[in-house]
């Protein structure tokens, strides 16, 4: 994943970040978190079971990405698109609320998995599933950063600046 370009992305349209950016990291996303499910449907469950643990949360963390993409592609990214960026605002606060809870699902799953692999078990399964939770963890702060960075502070300032003229 290539680092963020703050200033190249605040030269492009928010139709642009969205339907090249954000809409498609929303798809790998998806895709990512099921791999990874079902990945760790065939982890050897050790003595301490944490597969049992792994998969909950990964569940859980796919259950709220659901949701959470559903409101940005069906409320307020057509909201942005539309220039009425203020009437997604509480939106957007649940956005970031959801951000969290989705980080913090992926990061006990991560964690199970980073004990599981200090124990000296280096089970490939375990190291691939680690390894894919890393590449999950960076993109989504990638994809967050383009939001909390260019998308909202540009939805409000392009809305603030049209309803000036």
């Amino acid at each position: 994943m290539d680092p963020i370009d703050l200033q190249e992305l605040g030269q492009r349209s928010l139709s642009s970040i969205i339907e090249e950016d954000l809409i498609p990291d929303h798809a790998w996303f998806l895709t990512e978190l099921e791999e990874q499910i079902e990945r760790s449907a065939g982890l050897d469950p050790g003595v301490d079971d944490s597969s049992t643990l792994v998969q909950q949360s990964l569940h859980q963390a796919l259950e709220q990405l659901r949701a959470h993409i559903n409101s940005e592609e069906l409320v307020v990214f057509p909201l942005i698109l539309a220039g009425r960026g203020s009437e997604a605002r509480e939106s957007v606060r649940g956005l970031e609320d959801e951000h969290l809870d989705i980080a913090e699902q992926i990061t006990v799953a991560r964690k199970a998995v980073d004990e599981r692999l200090g124990q000296g078990q280096g089970d490939p399964d375990w190291v691939a599933l680690q390894e894919s939770m890393i590449r999950f963890e960076r993109r989504m702060k990638r994809h967050t950063a383009i939001e909390y960075s260019v998308l909202f502070p540009r939805m409000l300032c392009e809305e603030d600046e049209s309803a000036g003229e």
